[in-house]
């Protein structure tokens, strides 16, 4: 945690970045109505003009952090991904990346 706040301290100072916070809630169940777990995350992040950013925080029962980025090569193709972290007992990691072709007239 404390190196994220020197890192979120001098990304911040720079005028290509835009702190915020964040709220996120999940909800894992198997039938509607019927929950197992509920999660919610409390985040601090950046997001720099180059549209790359660093969030970290409370979550429920532990810590979160994750990083990402979002490109738009032409005005139909969208390229994101993401590497995000939680410990609760321990860390856990997952990589997603999303690639999107959008169909225009």
């Amino acid at each position: 945690m404390k190196n994220f706040l020197y890192f979120f301290t001098i990304f911040t100072i720079s005028t290509t970045a835009a702190p915020y916070v964040e709220w996120k809630h999940q909800d894992a169940f198997r039938n509607l109505g019927d929950p197992l777990k509920t999660t919610d995350h409390f985040r601090l992040g950046y997001k720099t003009s180059k549209n790359y950013y660093f969030e970290m925080g409370p979550r429920t029962d532990g810590i979160s952090a994750e990083m990402g980025y979002k490109f738009r090569p032409t005005p139909n193709l969208t390229i994101k991904g993401k590497v995000e972290s939680n410990k609760v007992d321990y860390w856990k990691h997952k990589i997603e990346t999303e690639v999107r072709y959008t169909f225009k007239k």
